[in-house]
């Protein structure tokens, strides 16, 4: 008897996932990371990961709709890409900035080269350094720090003269800035640095997905169950910046760089992302060590401490040439020779000196432009905390404090001053502006950079609790009820941050009441108005 037999067309290996399910895992394993950042920003974060996630659907739907292409948007991508942005952005950014960085991702990176499947860099990334690029000030905004150095002219009045009498002198403010965890970590500033418990717990500064290192690490286990992702990606680029990092600057530090920034973020969730990764196992190793050393480059070799995005961005551009390397060879198949493998890796450092020199252009043309809104908006702050001034010198008094005093004048006469003080909080300095007028009362309060909690310590960047210090007699104290007289209340759960903010107040009023040299500039100033 004769058996027929029914061949079908290829592929003959199937499988019970589809972009769907697989995308539903990857939402699955997100939620734990979401949890955390609305436990630690609030409503902030759910806010700004709701309008992310509807933007890219929606600019998903339009363009598919508009160029008559089949509806795709319940494959769930456009979710997992408005996810991924909204981690890559600060909790204080404004919603028009999500809603544009939303656009370049969907449209410009996914939906310009073909759709899901077909873009060859990571959309998410890529709209983040859009948006650094085209909003700096907005998206280093970590609950009201400036990341950046910066330095800004005052106009100035004093004469050699009026430095001789105390030999105070005059200078460009130099406002501090940029005490966030990366930073520290850049400047090898360990003590300071936020505990490893805080660290891996997410109670510091930074974007929405840089925080909790373990509700990353949950989400990871979980696709490694599902088979989402295989192991060799997340190990190799978190090894192999924790071996650089430790080889440079020890153990705490090698912990502390994958604890830190988006890199639990970026080797589980941003690197195993399928389009722009390589097909192969050994492809993948060798493209998640090259971003491994490269992010490890830009964070200890450069001026951009953040580098994880940029890393992978490179890496994603040299896939194509890391598939054409490294791959399976079908039996009976011909081998590279070594004149191809010297090809390819020149072609590869190639590209990477292109990237670098556009880097280096983009930053040679934005940095004044940057600088410049920076200085603006410090220069303005001055005239906030003491608005009866026309004009601020800055005079430097060299005391054992370095202290920076800010002295306002108006028709020529002292009407006030505000002081550059740091002060010690629960994680870090606190460094911060007061201001006080010409009857030792406090005008209000500043703050420069700080890396308090992001849930707790870090409300008292809040209006409630700063406008408490204005027209206030020092020195003030502090209370867990309601403030009245020269009581201030405390930022909720933070007894030890409220002190040191008020110790930082009370320390600069009597800088300015009782300290000689003050008393001096000031009657050099025309005295008092």
């Amino acid at each position: 008897m004769h058996t027929l037999l029914n061949v079908s067309s290829s592929p003959h290996m199937r499988d019970k996932n589809t972009i769907q399910t697989i995308m539903l895992d990857v939402i699955i394993a997100l939620i734990p990371v979401i949890l955390t950042s609305i436990y630690y920003f609030g409503n902030d974060a759910l806010i700004l990961i709701g309008v992310s996630v509807s933007s890219c659907v929606f600019f998903e739907y339009i363009w598919q709709k508009i160029f008559g292409q089949k509806v795709t948007v319940l494959d769930l991508s456009a979710v997992i890409t408005g996810i991924l942005l909204a981690f890559n952005l600060p909790s204080q950014v404004p919603v028009y900035t999500v809603v544009v960085g939303a656009f370049v991702a969907i449209i410009l990176v996914k939906q310009c080269f073909g759709g899901i499947g077909q873009n060859f860099l990571n959309p998410a990334l890529t709209a983040r350094i859009f948006l650094l690029l085209v909003y700096p000030v907005q998206m280093t905004d970590f609950s009201a720090e400036i990341l950046t150095d910066i330095s800004m002219d005052i106009v100035a009045s004093a004469t050699i003269e009026n430095d001789a009498v105390t030999g105070a002198t005059t200078t460009e403010i130099d406002l501090l800035s940029g005490a966030t965890p990366l930073v520290l970590l850049d400047n090898n500033d360990i003590e300071n640095l936020p505990s490893m418990i805080d660290a891996m717990t997410g109670n510091i500064t930074g974007t929405l997905g840089e925080t909790s290192a373990l509700a990353i690490l949950l989400g990871g286990l979980y696709l490694l169950y599902k088979q989402v992702i295989t192991w060799h990606i997340p190990v190799f680029y978190i090894g192999t910046i924790f071996i650089s990092a430790t080889l440079y600057g020890g153990l705490t530090t090698g912990l502390y760089h994958i604890m830190l920034g988006g890199v639990m973020l970026a080797g589980v969730f941003m690197l195993t992302d399928y389009t722009t990764t390589p097909m192969t196992v050994k492809g993948q190793i060798i493209f998640a060590i090259g971003a491994g050393l490269l992010t490890f480059v830009f964070r200890v070799f450069s001026a951009y401490p953040a580098g994880v995005s940029y890393s992978i961005l490179f890496m994603n551009l040299a896939v194509p040439l890391i598939d054409r390397f490294v791959y399976n060879r079908v039996f009976g198949g011909e081998k590279r020779g070594i004149k191809e493998a010297l090809k390819l890796g020149m072609m590869m450092g190639i590209m990477a000196l292109i990237c670098a020199g556009v880097l280096s252009i983009v930053n040679f043309v934005t940095a004044p432009i940057i600088q410049g809104k920076i200085s603006i908006e410090e220069n303005s702050t001055l005239f906030e905390l003491n608005f009866y001034a026309e004009e601020f010198v800055e005079v430097a008094f060299d005391d054992g404090e370095e202290r920076q005093v800010f002295i306002g004048t108006s028709n020529g006469k002292y009407v006030g001053a505000v002081v550059k003080i740091v002060s010690q909080g629960y994680v870090g300095p606190i460094d911060m502006l007061v201001g006080i007028d010409n009857e030792n009362l406090v005008t209000g309060i500043y703050f420069l950079s700080h890396t308090e909690s992001a849930r707790f310590g870090a409300n008292m960047v809040n209006d409630d609790f700063k406008n408490q210090f204005i027209n206030r007699k020092t020195p003030l104290i502090v209370t867990k009820t309601e403030a009245k007289d020269n009581e201030i209340s405390i930022v909720a759960g933070s007894t030890i941050t409220t002190n040191a903010v008020v110790s930082a107040v009370n320390e600069a009023v009597e800088f300015i009441k009782n300290n000689k040299n003050v008393e001096d500039v000031i009657k050099s100033f025309g005295g008092w108005q």
